[in-house]
């Protein structure tokens, strides 16, 4: 292995509805649309059907991997290392509409 060689990350996502959770060893300069796409594709979705928050805030596809990975070990540093994964992706069904509107709507019937 040489020392040009780029380190690998475990970015682990988990669905929040089962807790089942999904690690993936990828490269920092990885887009992360590409993980994302591969998870989807695991989990028998099309795209758009999950949406992905890390630390509370929603992660876009477009972001690379090597700014997160930075920002994240910056912030919360290696102590993930006993859980087997570098980043944890929450991943949560991306719902449409709102309930709000068809409670009002009960409701007022």
């Amino acid at each position: 292995m040489s020392s040009d060689a780029v380190p690998s990350v475990v970015v682990a996502l988990k669905d929040k509805a089962t807790e089942e959770m999904i690690r993936f060893r990828v490269k920092p300069t990885m887009k992360m649309g590409k993980v994302l796409g591969k998870y989807e594709k695991h989990k028998g979705v099309g795209p758009g059907t999950f949406r992905y928050l890390i630390d509370g805030d929603r992660l876009p596809s477009s972001e690379v991997n090597e700014k997160l990975v930075q920002k994240y070990l910056d912030e919360y540093g290696d102590d993930d290392d006993d859980e087997g994964y570098d980043i944890l992706i929450e991943c949560y069904l991306e719902v449409e509409g709102g309930a709000i509107e068809s409670y009002v709507a009960s409701k007022l019937l």
